[in-house]
């Protein structure tokens, strides 16, 4: 699917083509942010319904395997650049998992083509590696939010997952955006 209205600032978010420009003049940055931010607003939309719709027990079983396997990836007490790797993997069938659960293929006609996480960007992906501390607090603060959505979802609270899920979007904004902020000046 494509995104034409990315190219053009007019459809994107002021605030998003202020802060990025301004901080590090990055315009495949600021692409992905605009991108994060739409599939944010349909992934909530997706967490709503299918809280409001309900999920069946099929779908709930493959969501709760997914985040056990993420549970279970960063119990670890010290995480490597294939932990991060292995997470990105697990986080996108998270989020997969999620905008099925509605099961509307015109919302997923939409987001056919998810933008890729904010922690594999290539400046993020960096830090990330270089900070083994800073990664596994994020990702332990990341999985918390992936089980405060699903159990949103399993409780029929349609406003509360749609506003989780819009939260955590904002999250990865907000990292991916200190991340640019850490190397803009190596640019330079």
């Amino acid at each position: 699917m494509s995104w034409p209205f990315l190219d053009d600032d007019r459809d994107a978010s002021p605030v998003i083509t202020h802060e990025v420009r301004a901080k590090t003049g990055d315009g495949a940055l600021h692409d992905m942010l605009i991108r994060l931010e739409i599939y944010g607003a349909l992934e909530g939309l997706a967490a709503r319904w299918a809280a409001e719709r309900g999920i069946s027990a099929l779908q709930l079983g493959a969501v709760q395997d997914c985040l056990k396997s993420i549970d279970d990836l960063i119990q670890v007490s010290k995480l490597s650049t294939g932990s991060l790797a292995q997470f990105l993997v697990l986080n996108a069938r998270f989020h997969g998992l999620v905008m099925e659960a509605v099961q509307c293929r015109t919302l997923s006609q939409y987001a056919e083509k998810p933008p890729q996480s904010f922690f594999a960007h290539p400046w993020a992906y960096q830090i990330w590696a270089s900070d083994p501390k800073k990664l596994h607090a994020a990702l332990i603060i990341e999985q918390d939010q992936h089980h405060g959505i699903i159990e949103a979802i399993q409780n029929g609270m349609g406003a509360r997952a749609e506003n989780l899920v819009r939260e955590h979007f904002l999250l990865g904004r907000r990292q991916l955006l200190g991340s640019a902020e850490q190397q803009a000046p190596r640019q330079v």
